[in-house]
């Protein structure tokens, strides 16, 4: 009897690793074949898989939407990322300040979706810069947070 516990925890740790593993595998090396051929419509799927990956399992959601911009699907990362924020135990801060974020940054969604947040509310009136404002290219958020009102 003790055995066949074992032999189940076993069965489940695998498919658990599994799920944990080789999913997201795939879905990186769909990534990293279709930044390699060029081809919109490849990284187009690839994107969609990785949003479904993102939404299945929130708590490799900060991978997912760092992947999505490292593919050039600024948008998709930042939905992906504001759908996912403060969940999964995943803070904002970890999602939205990723390198792979940079040029997502500059776009006015992200401007939107900081002030949707609070963040920019926060920043403005504490006067403290997020760190990507000490940029040499700053995104134009920034802007506004730096005048005095």
């Amino acid at each position: 009897m003790r055995g066949q516990w074992f032999e189940r925890a076993d069965a489940e740790v695998l498919a658990i690793g599994a799920d944990i593993t080789a999913v997201p595998v795939r879905a990186v090396q769909q990534a990293l074949a279709a930044l390699a051929q060029g081809d919109t419509a490849a990284r187009d799927a690839a994107a969609q898989m990785l949003v479904e990956l993102g939404r299945s399992k929130p708590t490799r959601a900060r991978f997912m939407v760092a992947a999505l911009a490292a593919l050039g699907q600024d948008v998709q990362a930042l939905q992906l990322a504001d759908e996912i924020a403060g969940g999964a135990g995943v803070p904002p801060t970890q999602i939205f300040f990723q390198p792979a974020l940079a040029n997502a940054r500059t776009l006015p969604e992200f401007a939107a979706l900081t002030q949707r947040l609070g963040m920019y509310d926060y920043w403005r009136q504490s006067r403290r810069l997020p760190d990507f404002c000490s940029t040499t290219a700053p995104p134009p958020l920034c802007t506004g947070l730096a005048t005095p009102g």
